[in-house]
């Protein structure tokens, strides 16, 4: 069992699931399972990203798994959770990237502490602009704590070390 499971939908992101990838296959943190679901793009998304798993011959343990028809992003996410083996899952969009220390960084805080989550700051990115989102959970974790119970807080999957 790997440490952690890296879990990403592909669905119709051509244009960035190179950067995607790249990213994710040159973290410093090198105990990780990467699980794609190809969700039946219509585009060339899977064949990108099989060419930059060919440039990466060192990571040994790389799946796509294909869905027979598009089910969207909610059972994707599904079919890569029931397929992970990791202690922990982080869930990626394929139009994002992750710096390269990411996984190590969020890993080591989660053994540190003991957490069965670990949430990290993110960056918005858009064509014309960036907008950063910087949450600083750890000086305000009981605040989004109550933030979260209200449903007033920023909520999504993606940016969050879970454990199994």
């Amino acid at each position: 069992m790997c440490k952690v499971s890296i879990l990403v939908p592909i669905y119709n992101v051509e244009l960035y699931i190179e950067r995607c990838a790249c990213s994710l296959f040159e973290q410093t943190f090198t105990d990780v399972e990467y699980i794609f679901v190809d969700d039946c793009s219509p585009d060339n998304s899977i064949s990108i990203l099989e060419e930059v798993i060919c440039r990466y011959p060192d990571i040994k343990d790389v799946r796509v798994i294909k869905h027979p028809r598009n089910q969207g992003l909610a059972v994707a996410r599904n079919t890569a959770v029931k397929n992970a083996t990791g202690t922990y899952l982080l869930h990626v969009d394929s139009d994002d990237y992750l710096e390269k220390d990411a996984v190590q960084l969020l890993y080591e805080k989660a053994i540190a502490t003991n957490a069965d989550v670990v949430i990290c700051d993110y960056k918005l990115i858009f064509q014309n602009k960036e907008q950063i989102l910087l949450l600083n959970y750890n000086e305000h974790a009981s605040e989004y704590t109550k933030m979260l119970l209200k449903r007033k807080a920023v909520t999504g999957i993606v940016g969050k070390l879970i454990k199994r």
